[in-house]
């Protein structure tokens, strides 16, 4: 059985050796506590043999994958809480189309890669968005069919595929250092949505493609004593087609932005404005409407 098919079984101990076969170290787990030699997970793969008589049936594990070097470079990025995900998916929408799981507290994501290089574990917690961690050597994650100790609710997958192959997440763990210098910087910011920023609906993405350029044409063609405001409205249009997945901040900026230095407002004026739109229109969906 792949790993694709072993998660979405509600077998723990299939799931298990799914993964041991793919070349990950499994702990079983009480909890999210390792029940097993946390020390040698970190330094050896069970075989598969050993994972089917560790996870035996009854015994009421839950599953636990060992991040890193251990697992042939497998990195997880955990995001815990909506705000965090969002925060994390408008930042690097690259990073979005690969095995996603929803946590047993319905709260947050833990998003799987393959990485070529090994990137080590990085934290930045305690933010206003909640907390996002880079986990690889050191660390571990709770899996599907696992049950979550408090909710009793499953964690269950959201994106089921195999781990996006990367060569390494530097770029991630430097902009988590810098969220920890920052302790929440503004800029950074991404308000409550109400839906993950996730564009996978391939329609959406060419309506949101459509309405980035009708929306450029409108700034460039904003008569004079009229342009901020244009560029606040389309940043504000267009920051509503995020908030429905069809658009990423990034893409609406490096449109937004030429089309205001166009029409002679100031780089720093401009951003302002687009950073100000996109904000407001995060919170007014338009799939609310």
């Amino acid at each position: 059985m792949s790993i694709v098919n072993a998660l979405t079984t509600c077998d723990v101990r299939e799931a298990a050796i799914a993964w041991a076969k793919s070349g990950v170290s499994v702990i079983p787990l009480i909890g999210k506590a390792a029940a097993g030699n946390w020390k040698a997970a970190q330094e050896r793969r069970a075989s598969p043999l050993e994972v089917a008589n560790t996870f035996r049936p009854f015994k009421g594990y839950g599953l636990g994958i060992v991040c890193g070097a251990v697992s042939s470079n497998l990195i997880v990025i955990d995001c815990d809480g909506l705000e965090a995900s969002n925060l994390f998916w408008f930042t690097f929408p690259e990073l979005q189309e690969t095995l996603t799981v929803k946590t047993g507290s319905g709260k947050g994501y833990h998003l799987y890669y393959w990485c070529q290089s090994l990137t080590p574990t990085t934290r930045a917690v305690g933010l206003p968005q909640g907390n996002i961690e880079l986990r690889s050597s050191g660390t571990y994650v709770v899996a599907p069919p696992s049950t979550h100790p408090v909710t009793r609710a499953r964690y269950e997958i959201k994106e089921l595929m195999p781990p996006k192959v990367v060569p390494n997440l530097n770029r991630v763990a430097k902009w988590l250092q810098e969220l920890k210098a920052e302790k929440g910087g503004v800029e950074k910011a991404v308000p409550k949505s109400p839906v993950p920023l996730k564009a996978n609906n391939l329609r959406s993405m060419r309506y949101g493609q459509a309405a980035l350029s009708f929306e450029r044409l409108k700034v460039v063609q904003a008569t004079e004593g009229n342009r901020n405001n244009a560029l606040y409205l389309a940043a504000f249009n267009l920051g509503q087609l995020v908030a429905d997945g069809a658009l990423t901040g990034d893409q609406i900026e490096s449109e937004l932005l030429p089309a205001a230095q166009s029409v002679g407002l100031s780089d720093s004026e401009a951003l302002k404005t687009i950073k100000s739109g996109i904000t407001r229109g995060l919170t007014k969906p338009r799939s609310k409407r």
